[in-house]
Order: structure tokens, then sequence, then C-alpha cells
């Protein structure tokens, strides 16, 4: 983010519906630069991210697929971004688990459901180039 060099923000958003009704849920929460990951075949992924490293993870990442009806295809036409598997991604500070936790409570909080109800697992990591999407 424009302005942000020490740090940078992680967010997720989803379609739901809260307890006041609302039908978009976002959280945030900020992340320092030493708070960071590793890829296997890249290394330390340090916040903010440099080009060298955009440039490594591309290396190991593969074109993300999407569903359409009962198959996984990959089109670029609707979704244009890249995808490293859960299992390459480690999260190195135990910061980020304080921080994950407060998302999840955040996340049930606004959707009104109980906090134990809710968890949150790293599925993939995805990587947006300018102009990259999903449709």
């Amino acid at each position: 983010m424009e302005g942000e060099d020490a740090t940078t923000k992680i967010a997720t958003a989803g379609m739901a519906t809260d307890a006041t009704g609302n039908d978009n849920v976002t959280m945030q929460e900020r992340i320092e630069d030493k708070e960071s990951l590793t890829v296997q075949g890249v290394g330390v992924v340090s916040l903010p991210v440099t080009e060298t490293t955009v440039a490594a993870l591309k290396k190991v990442a593969e074109q993300a697929p999407h569903g359409k009806g009962a198959e996984t295809i990959v089109d670029r036409t609707v979704r244009d971004t890249l995808q490293i598997n859960a299992d390459q991604v480690h999260l190195q500070n135990p910061r980020w688990n304080e921080k994950l936790k407060k998302l999840v409570q955040t996340a049930a909080d606004a959707l009104g459901v109980a906090p134990d109800t809710v968890q949150a697992h790293l599925y993939k990591l995805l990587l947006y180039e300018t102009g990259g999407f999903f449709m």
C-alpha cells in the first residue's frame, strides 16, 4: 500500500449475512514487516514484498484454476492469478497466530456466531499481479 514502507495490511473479506443483516463482512489487521512467512523454494518473504521476491514466488507458483460446475479448469479469462499451495507456506512469527485469532473473533462477532465455531485455515497463497483478477 502506497506510503507504508515498514508495514502493510492483510485483509480478508467474505460475502455472508452478519447479525445486523449486512451482506459484506470485512476485517483487516496490520502485519509488521518482521512478521514474515517462508515459502518452500523461495525462503523468507518479508513485508513489504520486493520485486525480487515476487519473481521468486512466481517461479514456484502455478496458474490458479476455478470451478465450472463439477470441473476444475484453468481459464485466464475468468481467473488470472497464481497460487501456491498451503503445504509450501509456513508462518514463521508466532504473532501471526495472535493476529489470525483476532480476525477470527472479529468475523465470528460480525456474523453473530460463537467464536469457537469459526476456524481459520491457510488454503493457498494467491499472487495477483497488476491487472490480475477473479470474476
